[in-house]
């Protein structure tokens, strides 16, 4: 299934490949009735872990994140809600590295990890004012009961409204750890911005 899913990169350029990625998301989601239990279903966990992959190749960390051999740290807080879909990410590669996953149980060290996913559930493990240099943390809120609590807690967001996907980018936050965005992720995301007197803007105005 991820494979299948990545496999996308052969038919859709590279510039318009986040957008392949989300119109097959918004199909899936309007036609994904459940599986009547508590576990992801294997496909949104395929697709999510697609998602993971390819937000992560459209940023570029700081030139000294890397040396030698090191591998793309991709850790998971808690626990891995999506299995053997994230597991099988370990034969690509983010920034011409091969990935290592990580299960860890509380926010990381310095260095330790590149790329943070924060389950839905562990979010309340992460501290709001949580920051690393060189580090992305990216959350799956698409099946939050409250999605604007958590919305700005990590620097990307993957967000539902009604049978589409949303991505929303903290640019601010994540250039000031060191990170860049490229123009294509930018333009198909939805801007976090933060102010002492108000709350995280997500982009839409209704």
């Amino acid at each position: 299934m991820v494979r299948d899913i990545l496999a996308s990169r052969l038919t859709c350029p590279r510039r318009l490949l986040l957008g392949c990625l989300l119109g097959f998301h918004a199909w899936a989601m309007a036609n994904d009735h459940g599986n009547g239990g508590n576990d992801i279903d294997p496909k949104q966990a395929a697709i999510k872990s697609a998602f993971i992959l390819n937000i992560a190749r459209f940023v570029y960390w700081p030139d000294d994140t890397f040396n030698g051999d090191k591998p793309f740290d991709l850790c998971m807080l808690g626990n891995n809600p999506y299995g053997k879909a994230v597991e099988s990410l370990q034969t690509r590669t983010i920034a011409k590295r091969r990935i290592a996953l990580h299960i860890i149980d509380g926010p990381p060290k310095q260095d330790a990890c590149q790329l943070l996913f924060v389950p839905v559930s562990q979010m309340g493990a992460l501290p709001q004012d949580f920051d690393l240099p060189g580090l992305l943390t990216v959350s799956d809120l698409t099946d939050a009961e409250d999605m604007g609590a958590h919305l700005g807690q990590t620097i990307v967001s993957l967000l539902r409204e009604d049978a589409r996907i949303a991505i929303a980018v903290d640019r601010e936050r994540g250039e000031s750890r060191g990170l860049r965005f490229s123009s294509e992720l930018l333009k198909l995301s939805r801007p976090i911005t933060h102010r002492r007197d108000t709350a995280p803007d997500s982009g839409r105005h209704d």
